[in-house]
């Protein structure tokens, strides 16, 4: 989940209020009471998982591919990928525009940051559904990944 001090630094940043369970963040980006972030529009749901050791990514993918969740809804973007062995059929780049992925342009300095602190960072896209399943996936190691629903 996103830290809560991340999200009291976007929140201060951005001039946005930070009291109560929902709060209008943008016009289509709300932050929860437990520091989750999700974008308002049902159809196309995202959710970033950034992972300090590939170890760690690479066990939540593999949970993912066991429970049939569609690989190729998955990018990964990491520093020197062709060192491990991912055997995904993955889309893998070392070189991330950001941009493509249609996230909230307030969050891709704080992506940019941790890619080039080495972090291993997963986008998944899909249905409320696709992302909620692959939300609590990349979360079930909390110590060692951080996941934000956009």
């Amino acid at each position: 989940m996103i830290s809560l001090l991340l999200v009291k630094q976007i929140v201060s940043k951005f001039s946005l209020s930070s009291s109560g369970a929902k709060n209008q963040w943008h016009s289509s980006i709300l932050t929860t009471d437990n520091g989750t972030v999700a974008k308002s529009n049902n159809s196309y749901r995202q959710a970033v998982g950034i992972f300090s050791h590939h170890r760690d990514v690479k066990v939540a993918l593999e949970e993912l591919r066991e429970v049939g969740f569609p690989l190729n809804k998955i990018n990964l973007i990491a520093r020197n990928y062709q060192k491990h062995d991912w055997n995904y059929g993955l889309e893998i780049c070392d070189r991330p525009d950001f941009n493509l992925f249609k996230l909230p342009t307030f969050l891709i300095p704080v992506l940019q940051s941790y890619f080039n602190k080495g972090k291993y960072l997963a986008i998944v896209s899909g249905t409320q559904a696709d992302i909620k399943m692959a939300g609590s996936i990349l979360a079930r190691r909390p110590k060692h990944a951080k996941v934000w629903h956009i």
